[in-house]
């Protein structure tokens, strides 16, 4: 699959890399054009132009470090409780139709859990999104590769005001998120607290989820795999199941059929050791991006 063939306008090869390059190195612009062997000016100029075109690149966190994360699989459209971080609709390929919706629960706030009302309630390890570079038969786990495992993190009202201020733009100045706290408290907060448990998200089209069709699967794989998942194009993100050895998947591809012809080819091949079930279509309109839960932005909630 070409950059093109992802159907983002404006996105092509050497510009995936750097948005690649980017989410793997977590937004350190510096880290990034190392890995791809550029100049930061570079990289700030392919941002500035795909900013331009409406890709936005934000900074996301890891969601266990906030909390318990669950995934709710039901015919009804998932609450709105404020510990919403994501929702999507799929249009399943056995004629359902029904809607996933990921939960975050501030540990103080577990036992919440046993009022998430689904067919389905799973807990998951979190929501991570992929660096979006190398072909599915070309991922291969790299020695040592694993899921991140983020510390803890007990919001205060000095990392709310960072995290939604990078949510905007990862590339934000830090010491503009508030003109009521000190620059020096700021870049305290972000480089002790913040930083750890950032990951970036490219956010790819103004209105919709992703600029082309998205579909829901389940896969069953080794931790390092799923890991390796992570950098391959056509996987937007990965939900790892909390029991291990499997997770929830989004992954782009505008034909189902080819994408199955093709796991299948490198699974007989011996390129793939994975197992997978493709559930669905993704309503791209029809969904809540992934955001910062309202309630963990609002002030006074902490997590112990």
């Amino acid at each position: 699959m070409s950059a093109e063939g992802l159907g983002c306008p404006g996105l092509t090869e050497s510009r995936l890399r750097v948005l690649a390059a980017l989410v793997e190195a977590r937004g350190a612009v510096s880290e990034a054009a190392r890995i791809i062997g550029v100049t930061k000016q570079y990289v700030y100029e392919v941002l500035a132009k795909l900013r331009r075109e409406g890709v936005r690149l934000r900074a996301y966190p890891y969601l266990s470090a906030l909390g318990r994360v669950y995934a709710v699989i039901s015919k009804r459209e998932p609450p709105d409780n404020g510990l919403l971080a994501f929702r999507f609709r799929v249009f399943g390929f056995d004629g359902s139709t029904y809607a996933v919706g990921v939960y975050v629960l501030p540990r103080r706030m577990a036992w919440l859990s046993a009022r998430l009302s689904g067919e389905l309630i799973e807990e998951v390890g979190d929501l991570l999104f992929a660096a979006p570079w190398l072909d599915l038969s070309e991922v291969r786990p790299r020695e040592g590769d694993a899921l991140p495992r983020p510390p803890s993190l007990d919001l205060d009202e000095e990392d709310r005001i960072i995290l939604l201020h990078l949510y905007e733009d990862l590339m934000a100045q830090i010491t503009k998120a508030s003109p009521s706290v000190s620059k020096s408290r700021l870049s305290y907060h972000y480089r002790f607290h913040v930083r750890r448990i950032l990951q970036a998200l490219v956010d790819y089209h103004p209105r919709l989820l992703h600029c082309e069709p998205l579909l829901f699967a389940e896969v069953q794989a080794a931790e390092a795999w799923l890991a390796a998942l992570l950098r391959a194009r056509q996987v937007y993100a990965v939900m790892p199941k909390a029991g291990g050895g499997g997770a929830y998947a989004l992954l782009s591809g505008r034909d189902a059929y080819s994408l199955v012809r093709s796991l299948a080819e490198a699974r007989e091949r011996g390129l793939l050791p994975l197992a997978w079930r493709l559930r669905g279509y993704v309503d791209l309109e029809g969904c809540v991006k992934p955001r910062i839960p309202s309630a963990l932005a609002q002030a006074g909630l902490r997590t112990p």
